[in-house]
C-alpha cells in the first residue's frame, strides 16, 4: 500500500511512547491500540482463505483485513486468544490454550498471487528465555503455563528463485533457527530453548525486554540483513504459481556499453598483439653457421632483423639458374621481358641465357637475396670467400626488412632502380669491410678464392659481357650519395633516389632533380618512354672507349627521355640526352659518336647535337650476327671511382673540412682533377697529407 511506509515509522514512534509512558500492561495495551487505531490500518498481513468475522474480504482478491495490528499482538499478550489447530482463517477467540505433547508446529501462510510475498517468522515461545538478564524496569506479568504460540509479520524481500516450485512443496526458512522433522515437515522450538529474535526484531525492542520479557515486535522493516536462507519441505501444497521476481534492467546506456566493450577489447587485442609480436613472432632463429654472421650484420648496421630469413642452400646447377634470372631482370629489360634495349645498342647479341649468366656470375656471387620470395640461396660451403658473400645477401635482406626498398622499386624508372639497388649493395659492402678491417686476413683469402673460382669457370675479368659488369660493380661496390650524416649508419643510405646520377657521381646533391627531355612526336607510336640514366650511357660506350672516358662522358648526363620501336622486325631505340652544358654536351658526343662508328652499318647509328644541350641518338639492332660486347677488365670503374672519392671527402671532413655540400663538392672535384692520385684510405703518409691539406685550403672549413 502506498502508505505502508510512512504509518510503520509512526508505529515505530508510537510504540517506543507506549512502553515508556504505561504503567500496566493493560493501560499499555490499550494506549497503543487506541494509537495505532488512528495512524495506520495493515493490510494483507497474513493472506487467509477465509472472511474475517471482523473485516468484510474482497471475493475477487482473496484477501482479508484485520481491524488492526493489535489483534495480532493480542494474540500474544493473552492467551486465550490464538490462531486455531492448523487452519489458516483469521484469527478466532478459545477458551483455554492448548496443550500439547509435542512442540507446536510451524504455520506458514498460503501465498495468493499476484500479491507480492512475504515469509513469516517461526513461532517464537512465550516463554521467557531462562539466560536471559533481567531487567529491574520490567513490568512483571502473569502468563499461563505452558508453551504460547504467536505470529509476529516481518516484511521480507521478494523471495528467492525457487518458490512455490514443485507444485510448493518448499519453503525458505532463515538460517540459525533450530527445528526438528516432524511427520509433517518442521516442528516449533521447544519452550526451554531461546528464541531467536535478534534478525527480525529492532534494537530498542530487544533492549526493551517489555511484556514478560519479551520485546514488542518492531514492524518497520529490519535494517538488519536476514540470515542465509535454506530450502526445506514444506506442509502445504500451493494451488496457485508465486510470480516470478522481477529482474531490475541495468541503467547503462547500450551505446556507453558497446563503446566500452570495444574499448576493452582493443586494449586485450593490442596487449595480445604485443606480446604475440615481440614475444614469439619477433623471435628470429638462424642456423647454427648463419646465426654468427647475422649478428655480425646486426651489429655493424646498428639495427636487428625483425622476422627470420629463410636460407636455402642449393646445387650448383639449381643456383646458378636462379641466379642468372635474377641478374637479368635488372638489366635493363623491356617492359614486355624481352632484350631489344639491350639489342640495339650491342650490349647483347641475342637474348641471353639465365644459365650461362648464372653461371659466369656465380664466381664471386655464392649467395644473394632475392627480395620476390624474401629468401636467400646460397652454394653449400664455409670457405671466407662464401662466408663474405652471406654477409652481402644477410645486410640486403636486412635493408629491406628495415627500408621495404624492392617495394619502392615497382614504380620506379630504370635510373632509380639501378640507384636503390646501388645504395642496398652499400650497405652490403660496408659490412664485408668491416670484416676485413677486423681480420685482414679474410681479404687475402678470399681474393686468392676468387680468382681459383674465376679460372675454373673459364673467364677473367676482360671477358665478362659488359652488362654483366654492371651487376658485379653493383654487388662488390654499391654506391651513396655523398655526404652522408654519419657513415658509420649504412641503412640511412637507402632511399628512392631522383636518379642513378646522384649515386655515381659524388659531386652531386642527392636531391639533383633530373631534366625534363623533350619527346619528339614520333616517339608516340613507339613504346613508352624511359629514362635509363648514367649507368646505362656509360655501359654502351665502355667496350669502345674505356672504363675512364666512358666514365667522364657519362657524368655529363643530367637526363635522358628513351623509347623503342622496331624496323623489318628487329629492334631500334631512340634517345634524347640532355646535359648542363655546351662543353658537357660536346664531350658527350664526341664519345658517342665514337662508339656509332662501331656499329655495324645495318645498325644506322647516329649521334647529333641539338638545342638546349640535347644529344639525339637513333640505333637499331643489327641484322648480321655479331659478337658479345665484353671488358674491359676495369669495368667497375663507375663504382670504384666514386666510393674512392667519397673516402677521400669523409677523411677530409675529419681533417677539418666543411661537412656541407658546397665544400663537398669542392673537395670532390679537387679529387676528380687528380690533386690525390695515389689515395689510399687511412693511411698517413706525408705525400698524402700535403695534398689533402692542399685542398682543405681551397674549399671551406667547417
Amino acid at each position: 500500500m502506498a502508505s505502508d511506509s510512512g504509518g510503520e515509522g509512526h508505529l515505530n514512534v508510537l510504540g517506543t511512547h507506549a512502553r515508556s509512558d504505561a504503567s500496566s500492561v493493560a493501560d499499555s495495551t490499550g494506549a497503543l491500540r487506541d494509537r495505532l487505531r488512528l495512524r495506520l490500518t495493515v493490510r494483507n498481513v497474513v493472506p487467509q482463505a477465509s472472511v474475517s468475522v471482523d473485516e468484510p474480504a474482497d471475493p475477487e482478491s482473496g484477501q482479508m483485513e484485520w481491524s488492526s495490528v493489535l489483534d495480532s499482538l493480542s494474540n500474544r499478550l493473552h492467551p486465550e486468544k490464538r490462531p486455531n489447530n492448523g487452519s489458516i482463517s483469521a484469527p478466532t477467540a478459545v477458551t483455554e490454550p492448548v496443550q500439547t505433547t509435542a512442540p507446536p508446529q510451524i504455520f506458514t501462510p498460503q501465498p495468493f498471487a499476484p500479491q507480492p510475498l512475504s515469509v513469516p517468522t517461526r513461532a517464537i515461545s512465550g516463554q521467557a528465555n531462562p539466560n536471559r538478564t533481567a531487567d529491574p524496569h520490567e513490568v512483571p506479568t502473569s502468563r499461563p503455563a505452558g508453551p504460547h504460540v504467536f505470529y509476529v509479520h516481518t516484511p521480507q524481500p521478494p523471495p528467492p528463485p525457487g518458490w512455490g516450485e514443485a507444485g510448493g512443496r518448499q519453503i525458505y526458512v532463515p538460517a540459525g533457527v533450530g527445528e526438528t522433522s516432524g511427520a509433517y515437515g518442521l516442528q516449533a522450538r521447544p519452550a526451554n530453548e531461546s528464541p531467536m529474535v535478534s534478525s527480525y526484531m529492532s534494537a530498542p525492542s530487544v533492549a526493551a525486554g517489555a511484556m514478560g520479557g519479551m520485546g514488542v515486535p518492531y514492524l518497520a522493516q529490519p535494517t538488519r540483513t536476514p540470515s542465509a536462507q535454506r530450502v526445506v519441505p514444506s506442509r502445504f501444497v500451493d494451488t496457485m504459481q508465486a510470480p516470478a521476481p522481477t529482474t531490475r534492467r541495468s541503467g547503462g546506456h547500450p551505446i556507453r556499453t558497446l563503446l566500452s566493450t570495444l574499448v576493452v577489447f582493443s586494449l586485450l587485442g593490442g596487449a595480445a598483439f604485443t606480446g604475440w609480436f615481440f614475444l614469439i613472432k619477433n623471435k628470429v632463429e638462424w642456423t647454427a653457421d648463419v646465426e654468427p654472421l647475422a649478428a655480425f650484420v646486426e651489429q655493424q648496421t646498428h639495427v636487428k632483423f625483425t622476422t627470420n630469413v629463410p636460407v636455402e642452400t642449393l646445387t650448383a646447377p639449381e643456383y646458378e639458374v636462379k641466379l642468372g634470372i635474377d641478374i637479368l631482370s635488372r638489366s635493363y629489360v623491356d617492359p614486355d621481358g624481352d632484350f631489344g634495349t639491350l639489342q640495339a645498342v650491342g650490349l647483347v647479341s641475342q637474348a641471353p641465357s639465365p644459365v650461362e649468366v648464372g653461371h659466369l656470375a656465380a664466381a664471386a656471387m655464392t649467395a644473394y637475396y632475392k627480395p620476390e620470395k624474401k629468401t636467400i640461396y646460397r652454394l653449400e660451403g664455409n670457405t671466407p670467400l662464401f662466408d663474405l658473400a652471406m654477409l652481402r645477401a644477410l645486410s640486403v635482406a636486412l635493408a629491406d626488412q628495415h627500408t621495404g626498398w624492392f617495394r619502392d622499386s615497382a614504380l620506379a624508372s630504370d635510373a632509380q632502380r639501378v640507384g636503390i639497388r646501388a645504395t642496398v649493395d652499400r650497405v652490403g659492402s660496408y659490412v664485408v669491410a668491416s670484416k676485413m678491417r677486423l681480420d685482414p686476413q679474410v681479404a687475402s683469402l678470399a681474393e686468392v678464392e676468387l680468382a681459383a673460382r674465376t679460372d675454373a669457370v673459364g673467364i677473367t675479368a676482360d671477358t665478362r659481357p659488359t652488362y654483366l659488369n654492371a651487376a658485379l660493380g653493383s654487388y662488390l661496390f654499391g654506391a651513396a650519395s655523398s655526404p652522408i650524416a654519419d657513415p658509420t649508419q649504412p641503412l640511412r643510405g637507402v632511399f628512392v633516389p631522383t636518379s642513378d646520377a646522384v649515386l655515381f657521381d659524388p659531386a652531386r646533391s642527392a636531391t639533383s632533380p633530373v631534366a625534363t627531355v623533350a619527346t619528339p612526336v614520333s616517339a608516340i607510336s613507339g613504346g613508352p618512354l624511359r629514362t635509363l640514366g648514367m649507368q646505362f650511357w656509360y655501359l654502351v660506350m665502355l667496350p669502345v672507349v674505356g672504363a675512364g672516358y666512358a666514365r667522364a662522358g657519362a657524368l655529363t648526363w643530367i637526363g635522358d627521355s628513351v623509347w623503342t620501336s622496331t624496323l623489318d622486325g628487329r629492334s631500334c631505340l631512340n634517345a634524347n640526352i640532355a646535359t648542363a652544358s655546351g662543353v658537357d654536351q660536346a664531350l658527350f658526343v664526341d664519345l658517342l659518336a665514337r662508339w656509332a662508328m662501331s656499329r655495324p652499318a645495318s645498325s644506322a647509328a647516329t649521334v647529333t647535337s641539338a638545342a638546349d644541350g640535347l644529344i639525339n641518338v637513333n640505333v637499331c639492332e643489327p641484322a648480321e650476327q655479331t659478337n658479345q660486347s665484353v671488358g674491359p677488365s676495369d669495368a667497375t670503374l663507375l663504382y670504384s671511382a666514386a666510393l674512392q672519392e667519397s673516402s677521400v671527402g669523409y677523411d677530409l671532413i675529419r681533417l677539418g673540412l666543411s661537412n656541407t655540400q658546397q665544400a663537398w663538392m669542392c673537395a670532390v672535384q679537387h679529387v676528380r682533377d687528380g690533386a690525390v692520385p695515389n689515395y689510399e684510405t687511412g693511411s698517413t703518409d706525408a705525400v698524402q697529407l700535403a695534398q689533402m691539406s692542399a685542398i682543405l685550403s681551397q674549399c671551406p672549413a667547417a
